[in-house]
């Protein structure tokens, strides 16, 4: 997923991620990559609630703190 996002492929890379979380939930990665490929891709809602959902499975996670403070300060 990561090499499609690099690759500018953003809607493949989100199929991946979103296959990743469904099949390993409680991994704390593919739960920071979804949201920062929704947050990419514009989606904030769905970005916002897979940066709370690694939030939760990793409490210290910087790059998923930082897309939450994005979403809360956009208008």
């Amino acid at each position: 997923g990561v090499a499609l996002v690099r690759s500018g492929k953003l809607v493949d890379a989100l199929e991946i991620f979103r296959q990743a979380v469904a099949v390993t939930p409680g991994n704390p990665d593919a739960q920071r990559n979804l949201s920062v490929a929704y947050f990419d891709s514009g989606d904030l809602p769905r970005a916002a609630a897979h940066a709370r959902a690694g939030l939760a499975l990793r409490p210290d996670d910087a790059v998923m703190r930082d897309i939450l403070d994005q979403v809360n300060q956009s208008p």
